[in-house]
């Protein structure tokens, strides 16, 4: 009995980690490091692509937008833009995060899950999932 519970432990802590690595968004724009501190998954910003400015360099551009002025002069090549999501294993889910979107300089609650092995889903919304919108992302 005692060997049985071991196992299916340990297989719930590789599904825990199944969410890291390297993701590309749907629209082939940004691309995403999710990795692991402590108990804490968050997700960084390793590529991105900009139509509005194509000029300027991705290690140059900064946090312009950010509500904290301290904060604006942070680079966004780096920077950590999901936090302190949680596995929850009886849904299979990564919950209780926050999203950041540099574009507009606001944080959302955010809940991430695998589709399957090679599809990511991560959801920002306001309180309510249902009033959030869900992105996509490929295993690079």
């Amino acid at each position: 009995m005692f060997c049985l519970l071991l196992l299916l432990s340990s297989a719930a802590r590789a599904d825990e980690n199944s969410i890291l690595g390297r993701w590309l968004s749907s629209e082939k724009n940004l691309m995403v490091e999710v990795y692991k501190q402590g108990t804490d998954y968050k997700a960084r910003v390793v590529w991105f692509y900009d139509v509005k400015d194509t000029i300027t360099p991705i290690n140059q551009r900064l946090d312009k937008r950010n509500p904290d002025i301290t904060l604006r002069t942070q680079k966004l090549l780096g920077l950590d833009v999901l936090k302190h999501l949680v596995y929850d294993i009886g849904e299979n889910k990564w919950t209780d995060g926050k999203i950041y979107d540099s574009t507009s300089g606001k944080v959302w609650d955010a809940t991430v899950w695998l589709a399957n092995s090679r599809i990511l889903k991560v959801r920002g919304y306001c309180y309510f999932q249902f009033l959030g919108r869900t992105m996509t992302f490929t295993r690079v």
